[in-house]
């Protein structure tokens, strides 16, 4: 071999040497994957929080029904309830006698949105339900276009059957982008309707 052909052999192993150096390098400073234990740990750290703030809000009972980014506003929401343990199985609603939205923002746990006697948030009560209900079916769902909301529904009298035969108006409730809460929503008109800051609130037997 002359030695022209010696440093064409040369240069092309340098190369290909260079070409498989700068690969592996590639290759290595890819970032692994978090370990699968490391991953459960977080996980379950996250279901416990959760499951405390619900605890907190409505007590050793409380459920989570549903939690994420609920109204997509890319905050942490949980829907939590207090399910009324007696009553009917239902696997389009659940029967309750308290509910809330708990949202978690720059670290904190805050309550934007309370079913118990009525429906508030921190502005007001919602829709026009001024007589005090002891229970609500609840339905959870999302429209057409993907926005969460949930469908309040007066019960039948959860010690009596005295409103079985009355009319139960449902009560929608969603996130308003526009005014950055939970108000009452009329489907009919689509439109939000706007809360009211006082009512009558007759005495309650809530249980």
């Amino acid at each position: 071999m002359n030695s022209f052909m010696r440093i064409r052999a040369s240069r092309a192993f340098t190369l290909v040497w260079a070409m498989g150096a700068l690969l592996a390098g590639c290759h290595s400073a890819q970032p692994s994957a978090p370990p699968v234990d490391s991953v459960a740990a977080t996980t379950a750290s996250e279901a416990e929080e959760a499951q405390r703030i619900a605890d907190a809000a409505l007590g050793k009972q409380a459920e989570i029904l549903d939690r994420g980014d609920l109204a997509r506003n890319g905050q942490e929401q949980l829907l939590v309830i207090n399910r009324y343990s007696a009553g009917p199985k239902n696997e389009s609603a659940a029967r309750i006698t308290r509910a809330a939205v708990l949202e978690k923002s720059d670290g904190k746990w805050r309550e934007i949105f309370r079913c118990d006697e009525h429906l508030k948030n921190p502005y007001g009560y919602l829709a026009a339900a001024a007589t005090t209900v002891t229970g609500w079916d609840l339905g959870v769902g999302r429209d057409s276009g993907g926005m969460f909301e949930m469908d309040f529904t007066p019960a039948a009298d959860l010690h009596t059957a005295e409103r079985k035969e009355l009319k139960r108006p449902t009560f929608v409730v969603r996130w308003n982008t526009k005014a950055n809460r939970y108000q009452a929503y009329d489907r009919s008109q689509k439109r939000y309707l706007k809360e009211t800051t006082a009512l009558e609130m007759p005495e309650s037997n809530l249980k």
